[in-house]
C-alpha cells in the first residue's frame, strides 16, 4: 500500500515543498499515481457510483419509484414517479 498526505490547505510553500519531493523521487511519484488510479477505478467506476446513487434513492424515496423494468430501462416519466408518491400518500394514515 502506498500512503502519502498532501500539504495541508492554502498552504503554497507546503505544496512547492510535496512537488519538489514528487520531482526528486520519480519512483515515488509512479507508485503514488498507480495506487491513486487503482482506488478510483475502483471506488468511482461509472457503474458503481450509479448503482450507489440509486440505492440512496430507493432508500429515500417512496416504494416504486426508483425501478427499472425488465428491460434495464431508466426510471418511469415524472407523471409516473408522482403518481406512485400520491397513491404511497393515500395509504398513509394521516
Amino acid at each position: 500500500m502506498v500512503l502519502a498526505a498532501g500539504p495541508p490547505p492554502r498552504d503554497g510553500a507546503a505544496l512547492a515543498a510535496a512537488i519538489r519531493r514528487l520531482c526528486e523521487r520519480p519512483e515515488w511519484a509512479r507508485a503514488l499515481g498507480q495506487a491513486a488510479r487503482k482506488r478510483a477505478l475502483s471506488e468511482f467506476d461509472e457503474a458503481i457510483v450509479i448503482d450507489e446513487t440509486l440505492e440512496v434513492y430507493r432508500e429515500l424515496l417512496p416504494a416504486g419509484v426508483v425501478a427499472r423494468d425488465a428491460a434495464g430501462d431508466a426510471p418511469g416519466s415524472g407523471e409516473e414517479a408522482a403518481a406512485a408518491a400520491s397513491r404511497d400518500e393515500e395509504a398513509v394514515p394521516g
